[in-house]
């Protein structure tokens, strides 16, 4: 059966050899010393000295047993694996029916796994090794039992000790975001950027530089506190005149290792205008924009916007997002963009468009033109003369006071046209479509050819209209 005992009598050449004095009062192992690695097999041997030893009949002749090293125990950095060969933790077991020794069970260790590998000799068991892989991050001691058996069916548990060396992992540093006025430079507090980042060794990590800025300057500044990194802040400067979204990195370091992550400034639009000509863009949030006097171009970029152009001829586009958009004074051109906007242009003569979307769009006062666009829109003309076009979709159109234009087209669905006066208001023809083409009936106006609904006239026998309140366009 097997043991983990060994008798020096038992010493091999496979596991150590004895050097025997020759002569009588030789006093061979008088004087031993450490033996290092005599094997070669990245363990240190071991002599034991037995200097009045009598071999051969000798009297004194001593004798020096060299026995060698063997794993009892394994040493390796955190987050790496190590291999541990079978034969050398077998080398420790003698058994006197010299038999074979082979692992035939183990435990799992607590902080870490370990697999059995044949090494790809199925049918040499002496190459087997096991691998230990110690779990993420761990570092400390482990150990796991194993069974040692001989052919006969005799064996023997012991331990395997298991050592993890700790190694510095770097910080994690993470993104972050800010948001400053227009032409604002903001102090970034280094604890703020700090908050997010993570270090599994500890917390003593700080922010070592600033680099690669957008649209501005980053400079990282000791607050008057060289040797103290707690109240560091990052002055961060957007360009003059810019809005919209800056950007710098940050490095920071555990004093070895470093990690590097970027902010994105949000850098808040110019709101209101001045006396001159501005272009003033909103941000992808939900944007209050002025422009004040002056011949503007605002945009409300993405989100919910609410944009007035104040005096002057503007252009306002809305973007994506359910705008509220309104020209004020002057001759305004507003187009909504995608979402459910809501357009005024207020005095003036304005060109306002919904584009995609179920829009409500309000003349004022002031000769107007009103697209309704895609979606189902409500376009009310206000004082002037106008022309509400409702293109795609089910669209109602109210001409207001003033001579206005209806202007109706082919599928582009049935509009409701809420307030036509004969002898006042005409209804225009697009796509080469004329007086003689069309049919009436009730309230709705017909293509003859197709049967296709153009418009209904609230209040209105469409029987009663005559060439003189269409014209073609």
């Amino acid at each position: 059966m097997a043991n983990s005992v060994l008798n020096l009598s038992d010493l091999n050449g496979s596991n150590g050899f004895v050097i025997n004095g020759i002569n009588r009062d030789d006093l061979s192992g008088f004087s031993v010393s450490n033996a290092g690695d005599i094997n070669g097999d990245g363990f240190d041997d071991l002599i034991i000295g037995a200097y009045r030893a009598s071999p051969n009949g000798q009297d004194s002749a001593g004798s020096s047993y060299v026995v060698f090293g063997f794993a009892t125990a394994a040493t390796t950095n955190e987050d790496t694996a190590v291999n541990i060969l079978a034969q050398n933790i077998l080398r420790r077991y003698t058994d006197i029916d010299g038999d074979t020794f082979t692992i035939t069970d183990f435990t799992n260790p607590t902080n870490g796994t370990l697999t059995l590998n044949d090494n790809g000799t199925t049918d040499n068991r002496s190459h087997d090794l096991f691998i230990y892989t110690p779990n993420a991050n761990y570092n400390g001691t482990d150990s796991f039992d194993f069974t040692v058996s001989d052919d006969k069916g005799g064996g023997i548990t012991s331990t395997f000790k298991l050592n993890v060396k700790p190694v510095n992992d770097a910080p994690l540093a993470v993104n972050d975001i800010v948001t400053t006025a227009f032409n604002t430079a903001v102090n970034i507090k280094a604890s703020t950027l700090l908050a997010n980042d993570t270090d599994v060794d500890s917390s003593n990590f700080s922010i070592t530089g600033v680099n690669g800025a957008t649209q501005g300057t980053a400079v990282l500044n000791d607050n008057g506190t060289q040797d103290n990194s707690a109240d560091d802040f990052i002055l961060f400067t957007p360009t003059a005149g810019f809005s919209g979204n800056a950007n710098f990195n940050y490095t920071i370091s555990d004093g070895s290792l470093t990690s590097t992550a970027s902010v994105a400034i949000a850098v808040s639009p110019n709101t209101t205008g001045t006396s001159r000509n501005q272009t003033i863009l909103g941000t992808p949030g939900n944007d209050t924009l002025t422009g004040d006097a002056g011949n503007d171009t605002i945009s409300g970029d993405a989100g919910n916007d609410t944009i007035s152009g104040g005096a002057g001829n503007d252009t306002i586009s809305g973007g994506s997002g359910n705008d509220t958009l309104t020209g004020d004074a002057g001759n305004d051109t507003i187009s909504g963009g995608s979402g459910n906007d809501t357009i005024s242009g207020s005095s003036g003569n304005d060109t306002l468009t919904g584009d995609a979307g179920n829009d409500t769009i309000s003349g004022g006062s002031g000769n107007d033109t009103l697209t309704g666009g895609s979606g189902n829109d409500t376009l009310t003309g206000g004082n002037g003369n106008e022309l509400l076009v409702g293109g795609i979709g089910k669209d109602t159109l109210t001409g207001g006071n003033g001579s206005d234009q209806f202007l109706l087209a082919s599928k582009e669905g049935i509009d409701i046209i809420t307030d036509f006066r004969k002898g006042t208001d005409l209804i225009g023809l697009s796509g080469g479509f004329s007086f003689a083409q069309l049919s009436f009936a009730g309230n709705n106006i017909l293509v003859t050819s197709t049967l296709e609904i153009w418009a209904t006239l609230t209040g209105i026998n469409t029987t009663t209209l005559t060439s003189s309140d269409f014209t073609s366009v």
